[in-house]
Parts: structure tokens; C-alpha cells; sequence
């Protein structure tokens, strides 16, 4: 969880982007056992029906330009697009496999800038386990594909690229 909460200081840092003014840095820090009870606790609020995907979360604070939680699945997610957010993962739990492209075909938009559903069109998969780390850009298609009675537990940090 160390190389989580450096790894999240560094990102978000070079977010900020060259010449702008340096926020000052507050450190909030989850110790291995709080991490295990929210882990624990997310377990607990299986399932919970989100789309096509069972999924519970725990958000970890909204903290100016990004945000922070875990999840857990237990079932692929839609296909989805975020304009204006990196999302920056780290797989704590299981397996899945990212399916990811250049573009997302009959999506609806839930949110401004955020399209869910439809298919991913010309899109490239890599697997992932415990320990990976990926960096999804804004803009890029990407969703989670978990097999049947398998889980996916994993912190997410989503990077405000509001320039965008």
C-alpha cells in the first residue's frame, strides 16, 4: 500500500502540469489494517446492481483534482469514456482483463463528459492481476472484463485533466 500512496502523490503532482502554481501537499494515510476492513466491508455490500455489473465501492475522498476509491466487481463492467478523467488503478485482488480502444459506439452519456454503454470498437485487451498498475487516459475507451464467479478488487484514482 506504500508504493499506492507515492505512486498517488507523484501522479497527482505531475497533474498540476508544468508552470502552474505547486498546492501544497496534504498526506492522508489508511493503514494496511484499515484497507483490510475496507476491503472487508466492501465484501459485505455484495452485491449491489450497477448497470450490468456488480460492484460495490468505497470512496476515499474527493481531494480538488482528483479522487480517490476502491472497488470491487464481480462482474464485467459497461464499456465506458471519461473526457476529462486519468484514471490511475492499482489491482489489489483477483483478476480481470481491461479492454480498451479508440472508440466507443452507441453510448449514452450519464453525466457531462462520461458515456457508458455500447461497444468498444478496435479495442486491444490486457490482463491484470494483484500488484498492476495502469493509467487509463481521458478520452479513452476502456472497460473491465471479469469471468464468471470471479472477483476484481482494486484503488482507483481518478485525475482531473480539466485543460481537456
Amino acid at each position: 500500500m506504500k508504493i499506492f500512496l507515492f505512486l498517488t502523490v507523484a501522479v497527482t503532482s505531475l497533474a498540476q502540469g508544468p508552470g502552474s502554481t505547486p498546492t501544497p501537499v496534504v498526506v492522508k494515510h489508511w493503514t494496511a489494517a484499515e484497507l483490510t476492513t475496507l476491503s472487508e466491508t466492501l465484501r459485505g455490500k455484495m452485491p449491489s446492481k450497477k448497470g450490468n455489473s456488480m460492484i460495490a465501492n468505497q470512496p476515499l475522498g474527493n481531494h480538488g483534482s482528483f479522487t480517490m476509491e476502491v472497488i470491487r466487481r464481480d462482474q464485467s463492467g459497461d464499456p465506458e469514456v471519461h473526457e476529462r478523467w486519468t484514471d490511475f488503478m492499482i489491482v489489489e485482488e483477483g483478476e480481470a482483463s481491461i479492454l480498451y480502444g479508440s472508440k466507443l459506439e452507441g453510448s449514452r452519456e450519464t453525466t457531462p463528459g462520461e458515456g457508458r454503454g455500447g461497444k468498444i470498437i478496435g479495442g486491444d485487451t490486457m490482463k491484470l492481476s494483484r500488484g498492476d498498475v495502469v493509467v487509463m487516459p481521458a478520452g479513452l475507451p476502456h472497460q473491465l472484463l471479469i469471468e464468471k464467479d470471479q472477483h476484481f478488487e482494486y484503488f482507483v484514482t481518478k485525475i482531473s485533466n480539466a485543460a481537456k
